[in-house]
């Protein structure tokens, strides 16, 4: 995988990402209270798993190119998390405001920005060696440890979290 390839794989998760918004902005919308439980459920699950793969594969490579950014985006993966989670309370008491979830996807989109401009770019030029590990992981395709092949359809949860592990190595 060259660097091209590599940037491509993590702006489409960002793209895929967005596409999860969308969908739960149309939910919130139309009132659809079940769609926008089990989307909210589904983006919980995807931005830990891109959050983990981001602060594992480049949070500690790009520390050393910029110390300050790499704090500063994990400043505010923590702030998202939180965010997220009390968003996510909210709505499972069914009392969370479409304008509280419009603010967070305007953080979350600025947020995604952030990292397309800086982190991505550096990654692309930078991380050619994990291209591959990295790519992997954001589309789900992590190689099956061995022995465990069948039983890792039946558990989602097992897929993403080696998803997220496939490129938690240390690169030295």
């Amino acid at each position: 995988m060259n660097a091209i390839e590599l940037e491509q794989r993590l702006l489409a998760d960002h793209r895929r990402l967005e596409q999860l918004c969308l969908q739960l902005e149309a939910a919130f919308a139309a009132n659809a209270r079940e769609d926008t439980q089990l989307l909210w459920s589904e983006l919980e699950r995807s931005l830990e798993v891109h959050f983990r793969i981001e602060e594992r594969a480049l949070f500690p490579r790009y520390a050393h190119f910029d110390a300050t950014e790499t704090r500063a985006l994990s400043s505010e993966h923590r702030l998202l998390r939180e965010q997220l989670a009390e968003l996510g309370a909210g709505i499972d008491l069914k009392v969370v405001r479409s304008s509280a979830v419009a603010n967070f996807f305007a953080m979350l989109r600025a947020h995604a920005a952030r990292e397309d401009a800086a982190l991505y770019r550096w990654a692309c030029e930078t991380v050619p060696d994990e291209a591959a590990n990295i790519a992997a992981a954001l589309r789900g395709t992590a190689t099956p440890a061995a022995g465990s092949g069948e039983e890792r359809r039946d558990h989602p949860q097992l897929v993403e979290e080696e998803r997220a592990e496939a490129v938690a190595r240390p690169v030295e």
